[in-house]
């Protein structure tokens, strides 16, 4: 009984750090993609900006 009740605790630490690995997996993925977005936003707002910049000579102009 006692062997049967170890076996099944056991089982249970190994599936919560099983649980444990894949929740870091999944927020690192997400950090991951959140990031290459920011990235591509930044370089499409650097973009605009210089394009505003040659077209309108915008040098007074002001955020």
């Amino acid at each position: 009984m006692s062997n049967q009740y170890e076996k099944l605790v056991e089982q249970q630490a190994r599936l919560k750090q099983k649980i444990e690995r894949e929740d870091f997996k999944l927020r690192q993925s997400k950090y991951y993609e959140n990031r290459q977005a920011r990235k591509a936003r930044s370089r499409r707002l650097i973009q605009k900006g210089a394009l505003l910049e040659k077209y309108f000579q915008a040098d007074n102009l002001s955020v």
